[in-house]
């Protein structure tokens, strides 16, 4: 039944009241214009200062993403306080947590978004639970995790604080023992899992606290004893079932439901692309069955649900199971729109087809560039002249896409960047975003270092044909010469972004128009042209439909 809250497998403490045993918190969205200002320190040494600038816009001296200038403009042209914010979409980390643990008998309470739950967070301390648990599937930096460990610290010290996910993976396999044992010892943690999964590990902790079991035994487990030391438990790989540990989504009460909710059909990732560690990270490609599939998606119809983002990495591949998804939500007649990543060299026209009437309303694009020789080096085995008719048949359609780019890559020149800004040209992508390259030591590609003479690593870094300064360059020429294609940024506005400010009363014409006011404004500051914001800011808000007020001020995101 919806609404069941009930605190599964929870203990009683002496005054009869029974105990939480974990509480999962999701994402924590620092202050961007300060995050900048860091890394503005580095801005000679890395591009990552660049990307940050690249990103964003300056107003009056501090940085803006693009989802707090909408905010901004939304505060002019309808008053009050606007906090549109993505992260305040269920967390499908957070959800899948809490019903692993509550599946197990032990009780579980999830904080969704750190920055707008801090009031339930204090609530949820205030019973005392056996320990907290933070997700890190977003993060770069460790600051958004210290920044939650010392709010808990200061409203309960007393309780076991479990860091776990890519961050703490990524650092457990790119460091030293010296070095990672430094950055555990920063971050302030008490146990620290280290595991492309993780959920079983989680859960025998909370076992282990519950019946005071020694925690350094348990596999994949880094803990910190009272002496202040780090102890390195053993090493094994953890396997769970994706068909066994479906989001029990019944053990949630339906008002803590939006009308957009994250899924996930299939774990890691069938290709091995230059670039990216994420398949030797995730493992062996695995995925749910379509029925389970379906009774998932049909649990969140009747939540109300009405729009689904798939975040599978590659959502197409298998491809005649991609198919038969499609079917299976048109047999439904779930009218669910959807946005996913998309492989554009899987694909045929049923298979678009079958998109567009199953409710599809955009695809993340991993084109990476359009230049065949670049994308030979990078392992992808892609078709420039497929990966235009896909795009033109999907415009047809009124699919949106987006088209991720890098520039960059070992073997990257300015003629193979000009290759990709000609191919967005002729594409017509509805969206494209472009990152300079980040050489990660834990992708494949760090194997043929004495091939490509690459040094550095991060966003420091040289090659043969190109260091990151020239990459530098050669993305504000991108940014400039590219035309049509609306540029989104890699902070927290993507096609993700589209659904959520859909349901938030803003129509898709308004949604394209402030990109391209954004896109104006981000191209004026790197071309060291004055902009009169506050006079544009007035200028498009004067458009019909901008001083409508939102859908629902109980929607998610408008506080005004």
């Amino acid at each position: 039944m919806w609404g069941q809250t009930d605190q599964l497998g929870s203990v009683t403490t002496t005054s009869g009241q029974r105990r939480l045993d974990c509480v999962i918190i999701g994402h924590n969205d620092i202050d961007f214009s300060l995050f900048a200002d860091g890394q503005k320190a580095f801005g000679e040494r890395s591009a990552g200062y660049s990307e940050c600038v690249t990103n964003s816009v300056e107003i009056e001296g501090r940085r803006y993403t693009y989802i707090e200038l909408l905010n901004r403009l939304l505060d002019h042209a309808r008053g009050g306080r606007h906090t549109l914010n993505t992260f305040d979409v269920p967390s499908l980390a957070v959800a899948y947590l809490v019903s692993f643990l509550r599946k197990r008998e032990l009780s579980a309470e999830g904080v969704n978004f750190f920055n707008a739950e801090k009031g339930r967070l204090v609530e949820l301390l205030g019973q005392r639970p056996l320990c907290v648990a933070i997700t890190t599937t977003y993060y770069v930096d460790d600051e958004p995790i210290r920044e939650i460990i010392a709010f808990i610290r200061r409203h309960d010290p007393n309780t076991r604080i479990i860091v776990g996910g890519p961050r703490v993976l990524s650092l457990s396999l790119s460091q030293t023992d010296r070095l990672r044992t430094l950055v555990f010892k920063s971050i302030d943690a008490d146990v620290f899992v280290e595991s492309s999964q993780g959920e079983a590990t989680l859960a025998k902790i909370v076992e282990g606290l519950k019946t005071d079991a020694n925690l350094s035994a348990i596999p994949n487990v880094t803990l910190r004893m009272e002496d202040g030391r780090f102890k390195r438990g053993p090493r094994m790989e953890e396997s769970n079932s994706l068909e066994e540990n479906v989001i029990d989504w019944t053990r949630f009460p339906a008002r803590l439901f939006t009308p957009i909710n994250y899924m996930r059909t299939a774990r890691s990732c069938p290709f091995a692309c230059e670039f990216c560690n994420y398949p030797a990270l995730a493992g062996e490609h695995t995925y749910l069955s379509i029925s389970a599939i379906e009774r998932e998606l049909c649990v969140m119809k009747e939540a109300g649900v009405r729009n689904v983002i798939f975040i599978d990495d590659t959502f197409n591949v298998p491809f005649p199971r991609f198919k038969d998804i499609c079917r299976m939500m048109i047999r439904n007649r779930f009218e669910f729109r959807w946005v996913s990543f998309f492989r554009c060299s899987s694909c045929d026209d049923e298979a678009l087809d079958l998109m567009k009437e199953s409710g599809c309303l955009g695809v993340y694009l991993g084109i990476e560039s359009g230049d065949e020789e670049i994308l030979r080096k990078m392992r992808k085995f892609a078709n420039i002249e497929r990966y235009c008719e896909s795009i033109g048949k999907m415009n047809d359609r009124g699919i949106l896409s987006l088209a991720s780019m890098i520039i960059g890559f070992p073997g990257e020149t300015a003629e193979s960047v000009q290759r990709s800004i000609d191919f967005l040209n002729a594409a017509k992508p509805t969206f494209y975003n472009v990152q300079v390259y980040y050489h990660d030591k834990q992708a494949p590609i760090e194997k043929r270092r004495e091939e490509f003479s690459i040094s550095g690593s991060g966003y420091s870094w040289s090659h043969a044909t190109m260091d990151w300064r020239t990459a530098v360059s050669l993305k504000e020429k991108m940014l400039r010469d590219v035309k049509g294609p609306l540029q989104l940024p890699l902070y927290g506005f993507s096609i993700w972004t589209v659904p959520y400010l859909l349901e938030n009363g803003l129509s898709l014409d308004l949604i394209l128009e402030f990109t391209k006011f954004a896109n104006h404004v981000s191209r004026a500051e790197l071309d060291g042209r004055p902009v009169d914001i506050h006079s544009g800011i007035a200028r498009l808000i004067n458009q019909p439909g901008w001083r409508q007020p939102l859908a629902d001020p109980l929607t998610i995101g408008n506080k005004s």
